[in-house]
């Protein structure tokens, strides 16, 4: 053969004068044919698959080399059968290796990957230390669609504090201060409600919000218990307690208590059980109504129940499991869990809901009679690590 490089033009012309072979034999003859040849004993990696944009020539060229593959006459996967019967093999052969080489260039390096049925994406949902390497995180409530607050965390880039602070390491109210003007609420699938009426300031470990007349909190139980889960999962996680006043400096009356407030002591409000919590920009971890518990592992059997029709049992169909409360919880399943024969996604929210319902308690937790050693980004060898908060929301919703 000459040495010389093929335009698209002879390509495809080389195409054009491919014989239309018709081949009558079953694809199971076939698929015997190619087994027999060895075409199927290649493992393939397991691996993250990074985006590769093919040209149209690298397409064609795949193509136009297994044209000439069949041209060359190659007889061993039919056997006695014909070279026609060999050329239309490859032919189909050709078409789909150029459908597999488009599918792939269309793929993304974020896409969901399945290889196997191993997943090849992080589907977690909380936030654990090593994300804060370099960052700090930033907590509020968003309100969502039944009254109630769902927890949420961003991550802010050490070098975006800076630059908005002066510091990496401003407090949850400094920060409250700036960024919670700045939240695409819709945007992200809640309701309006940052930054809230009146003035949040600190002093020591207790949060003060002086609230204006009519600030409108109290009107009905509603809006006052998601005032109330707002304060938590704001200030939960830095502060003792939060003193709410009116603008005469006094201990706020709201019309739902009918007395001056007592200071809120946020240590005592967020040992909770998580649920799913489905909103209609997503499905979220939330304590369900902001039950609290005196232990874990009250908090722990809890979530086994479902006594509302907002919050969803996290726990998945035919697990049951024990607690052992000591310096860590451990959780045992008493039938041997295979994460495999769940959805990935569901088998996610119950070990997160259940790292997060003890974190409330500042615990960590074992997880024992699993089948898997590894699964995703755990090790249930050994005691998980404690996330530091729900619900990562993008800091692209931070608007700038």
């Amino acid at each position: 053969m000459k040495d010389e490089k093929w335009g698209e033009q002879e390509i495809e012309k080389l195409l054009s004068q491919a014989p239309k072979i018709q081949d009558n034999r079953s694809k199971e003859d076939v698929f015997a044919k190619l087994k027999e040849a060895g075409a199927f004993e290649e493992e393939v990696p397991v691996q993250k698959v990074i985006k590769k944009k093919r040209s149209l020539f690298g397409i064609y060229g795949l193509t136009a080399a297994l044209l000439l593959f069949a041209f060359g006459g190659v007889y061993y996967i039919s056997g006695n059968k014909s070279q026609d019967d060999t050329a239309s093999t490859s032919m189909e052969n050709a078409d789909m290796a150029t459908k597999e080489a488009e599918a792939e260039g269309e793929m993304t390096s974020g896409s969901p990957m399945m290889i196997r049925n191993f997943v090849l994406e992080d589907m977690r949902t909380a936030v654990y230390p090593e994300q804060l390497e370099s960052s700090k995180a930033f907590y509020i409530g968003l309100a969502g669609d039944d009254a109630e607050s769902v927890p949420v965390t961003i991550i802010i880039p050490n070098e975006q504090l800076i630059e908005d602070f002066g510091t990496d390491s401003p407090s949850q109210v400094a920060m409250y201060q700036k960024y919670a003007a700045l939240i695409d609420e819709q945007a992200a699938g809640f309701n309006d409600y940052h930054p809230v009426k009146g003035i949040v300031e600190e002093q020591g470990l207790t949060v003060v919000h002086t609230l204006p007349q009519n600030h409108g909190y109290d009107t009905a139980s509603g809006t006052m218990s998601m005032y109330i889960g707002m304060l938590v999962d704001t200030f939960g996680k830095s502060y003792e307690t939060v003193e709410i006043l009116n603008e005469e400096g006094s201990a706020m009356t709201f019309s739902e208590v009918g007395e001056p407030s007592e200071p809120l002591l946020l240590t005592e409000k967020k040992h909770y059980s998580y649920f799913i919590d489905e909103q209609a920009g997503g499905i979220y971890l939330s304590p369900n109504f902001r039950q609290a518990f005196d232990t874990v592992t009250e908090a722990l059997y809890f979530m086994k129940t479902e006594n509302n029709d907002i919050y969803q049992s996290v726990i998945l169909p035919g697990v049951d499991y024990t607690v052992t409360e000591e310096d860590v919880v451990t959780v045992t399943f008493t039938q041997r869990l295979d994460l495999e024969a769940f959805d990935p996604q569901q088998v996610m929210y119950m070990i997160e809901a259940v790292l997060l319902t003890a974190s409330s308690f500042d615990k960590q937790v074992r997880f024992e009679n699993v089948m898997q050693t590894e699964w995703q980004e755990f090790n249930f060898a050994q005691v998980l690590p404690m996330p530091v908060g729900a619900n990562k929301l993008s800091i692209e919703f931070l608007q700038k």
